[in-house]
This record gives C-alpha cells, structure tokens and sequence, in this order.
C-alpha cells in the first residue's frame, strides 16, 4: 500500500490556519522527490484566531486504513505535526482543547487523496461547549479609530433570555452605539445602558416571540454589534500598546421563564491593539470655536472623585440672522441635547468676531432675549487679559490664564487657552451653567456659594474642550472634558 507522508504547518496569529499536507508516490517517506499533497485551511467559525483558552491541538485521519492522529506543537507562531495518510478516501477531523483536556472546538470533512495532485482540504472549527465570545479576537486600530466587537453565543440551547456586561478601560476606549443583528427579527428587544461609573457596558436581550426562542436548534445565536472608539490615556499621558473587552455577569432564562445555569459557560475576549498616531496637531480653522451648522462635541462628566458619571452633547442645531448692536449678524444655535439627543428649546446664539466668540442673546420658548450678551472666549488673548460678561443683573468676571495649555481629554490632548470665570450668587451660576455644563461642578462646589472660580478651555479650531477646577485640567473632579467632536 502506497503511504503520503504528510507535513502540516499552520499559522496560528492569522486569519486562516493554513496547513500543508505533502504526499509521496512510494512506499517509504522521502524527502526530495515528494509530487502529491493535500492543501489544507483549518478556521475558527465566526472567529478570526483560536480562544484563549485553546492549548492543545490535534488532527485525526480514519479511512479503511484505521485512524492516525497527530499532535499539532507551536514553534514560532505556527501549528507543525507529521502524519502519513494512504490515496483514498479519507475523513480528517482538527479538534482543539483547553489546558484541562476539555475539547472546546471541533470540525470535519471528508476528501480524496489522490496521489501527484494536490487536494484542497478545508475544516472548520465550530465550538462544541457553552460560549460566549466576541469577534475578532485580536484587532488592531489606529487612535481616534472605531472598531466593531460582535458578541455571540453557541452551545446553549433553549436560551430566550440573556443579560451580561462588556467591561473595558474607559481610558483607552469609548463606547459609541450597539447595533442588534437584523436577523433575529423584531420579536427579539435590546435594552442596553451605558455604565459610567464601572466603565460597563450592560446589554440584555429579550425573545417575546411565542413560538422560537433566542438560539437556533444548535443553541447558537449572533447577538449584536457593539462599536467603540479608541482615544488616548487621561492619566499621566500613558498609552496602552493594548486593551481588552471582557465580558462578565452572564444570566439567561429559557422559554417558560426559567433560569438557566450551565455547567460551565466559556467566556471569550477581544484584545484592541491601539497604534497611535504622532502626526502634529495643527488647527484646521482659526477660530476659538468653529461654528457651522451640524458640528457638535460630546463630553463626560465627571464626579465629586473624578469618576464618569454620564455623556452631554452640544450642537450647533442652525442659524439666523439678528439684530445686534444695530447691525445684522448670523448667529448659530448653541444648543445643549437632552439625554434622549434632542435639541432643546432654550438655546443660545453666538458668533465669532475680531475679538472671540460673542454671545448675542438666547431663545427662550421660542422668543429671543438679548439681555444675556458680550463676549465670553476672547480670542486672541494674552495671559492677564481681562473682561466683565453677564445680563443687567449679573457679571461675570473673565480672565485669560493661559494660551498653552495642554489639556488632557478621552479625545485626544489640546493645545488650550484657558479662562478663568468668577460668578457670584445662584441665579448668576445657573445662567453660566445653562451655556457651559456646570453641573459637575456645582456638585462639588455647591450651588449656594457666594462666589465659585472655575475653568474653561478652549482649543482655537477644535472649540469648547471643557472645563474644570483647576488651570492644567489634571483635576477633573467636577468636571467636564471632551471625548468625541465634529467640525467643519
């Protein structure tokens, strides 16, 4: 009987494990005049690299022959094993188990060895225990870049009811949006809340139809897209090369409501590799804060310690042109969106001058108001440089500290100029905090104070990056710091 010796090679750290099976025309393996062999992929299902967990490797042969199975060792970041399979029909099955022996992945086929000829050869793994696992295993983005992590789960069967959290290092990574996957149909619901303060991402999903449940007849089931933005550190300007999206506290329920408790349920991470950008920062407008219809800023706030409590969004919502100071001008809408992201109807109109941006009045109920007017970031400024803003009632005393300042933000580190505002009494604070998100702040500071100093910094080009209790931006108790923009 004519044998092939066959020399596998498969690279573990791509997205295709390929191996190369070479087959020889005689009797006894030789090592020069080798003419047939098997081309083999091996792939993970719905997967772009093996678990985590995964250390053992294994490929098994059975034919009329019997069965041959070789161990498949790394060396250097590929899969290598030696088997020698006969021509014929042959059924080849790749396993691939846990430190414990656990056979967590499993796939087969069956092909025809034909002697000088190539033969393609193509397995894919497919999970044989509980799991719950995000996709891609390993990704790569740039700074400031999105990326996607799909969550699925395979091996449960009868689930209808799942909730869990994605836990990840607010730090390095922003939660943006999660997007169910439009083949469960609409009789399955998501509810998603964002968790500021544990840097958790709670998601739960709810089957109401009567007649299927969550998982198909294998307990597998493709949840949803979750999508987030790397951003650079906020402490001490650190950067991780690496980060990780986790998973945690995974219920699930069956069809009569019941809870289900599996014998042990893997959990599988996505690990994000962060490459930063060093390209200089050059201002892409000359004004203070852009103004243009559709740019918009979304900060974190943050607590009395320093931790992220929520999201706020300002948004230039539109324009009109006014009377102000007996001349025409064009306003935009400076408006702050409520949790929901509507527009609200208070809002305020502002301009870019000579001098900075100048608050021209506000909408109130759809009337406007002019008595809340002047100049509020005076750009440019020299340090010392100051002015009074305010109504008829109130002033506000302005300064100019610093037009330097690095200010460290979940969107990336800006070059700031930095005002120093001093407001007396609690109407005149509320008014400010209508315009600047002081909530934070008053938190800390209390809104009945007699006199309250605070900070702003404005980035020339980028617009309102925030403000804080101290000049340099590294307090941030209180304080509200951007984490994503868009100008024009």
């Amino acid at each position: 009987m004519k044998r092939y010796t066959i020399l596998l090679i498969l690279s573990i750290f791509t997205v295709s494990l390929t191996a190369l099976f070479i087959a020889g025309c005689s009797d006894t393996p030789t090592e020069s005049n080798l003419t047939g062999g098997l081309a083999m992929n091996i792939t993970i299902s719905s997967s772009s690299d093996l678990i985590q967990q995964v250390s053992q490797y294994e490929l098994e042969a059975s034919g009329a022959f019997g069965t041959l199975t070789t161990a498949l060792q790394v060396q250097e970041g590929m899969l290598v094993g030696e088997m020698e399979v006969p021509a014929g029909d042959v059924h080849f099955t790749a396993r691939a188990y846990d430190g414990q022996g656990v056979l967590l992945y499993e796939g087969e086929t069956d092909v025809t060895v034909v002697p000088d000829k190539v033969t393609p050869v193509n397995i894919s793994l497919a999970p044989v225990v509980s799991m719950i696992k995000l996709s891609p295993r390993y990704l790569t983005v740039e700074e400031y870049g999105t990326f996607a992590v799909t969550v699925r789960i395979f091996n449960i069967p009868h689930l209808n009811q799942v909730s869990f959290r994605l836990h990840y290092n607010w730090d390095f990574v922003a939660p943006d949006s999660v997007v169910r996957n439009p083949d469960l149909g609409n009789e399955v619901i998501l509810y998603d809340t964002m968790l500021y303060s544990t840097s958790g991402w709670a998601m739960s999903f709810i089957n109401t139809s009567d007649f299927d449940t969550l998982v198909n007849s294998s307990g597998d089931v493709t949840l949803a897209t979750a999508y987030f933005q790397a951003t650079p550190a906020l402490a001490a300007q650190v950067r991780a090369d690496t980060t990780a999206i986790t998973i945690s506290g995974l219920t699930m329920y069956d069809f009569d409501g019941e809870e289900l408790i599996p014998e042990l349920v893997y959990y599988d991470s996505s690990v994000v590799i962060i490459q930063y950008d060093t390209i200089p920062y050059v201002p892409p407008h000359e004004a203070i804060v852009p103004l243009a219809t559709g740019n918009f800023w979304t900060y974190v706030n943050y607590d009395s310690i320093g931790e992220v409590t929520s999201t706020r969004t300002l948004e230039i919502t539109g324009s009109d042109t006014i009377m102000y100071q007996n001349h025409e001008h064009e306003v935009y809408f400076w408006n702050w969106l409520d949790v929901e992201g509507q527009p609200s109807s208070t809002y305020w109109l502002v301009m870019n001058t000579d001098s900075g941006m100048v608050m021209a009045g506000y909408i109130l109920n759809g009337e406007i108001d002019t008595t809340n007017t002047g100049l509020i970031f005076k750009y440019p400024a020299n340090v010392g440089d100051t002015w009074d803003f305010g109504d008829r009632y109130f002033t506000w005393n302005m300064e100019c500290v610093d037009t330097a300042q690095v200010i460290e933000t979940p969107a990336g580190s800006f070059p700031c100029y930095v005002y120093k505002s001093t407001i007396q009494g609690q109407k005149s604070y509320h008014l400010f905090d209508n315009i600047f998100h002081l909530s934070g702040f008053q938190n800390l500071q209390g809104a009945s104070a007699n006199q309250d100093e605070f900070y702003l910094y404005c980035s020339p080009g980028i617009g309102y990056i925030g403000n804080g209790p101290t000049p340099d931006g590294s307090n941030r108790a209180g304080g509200l710091l951007l984490y994503k923009y868009s100008v024009e």
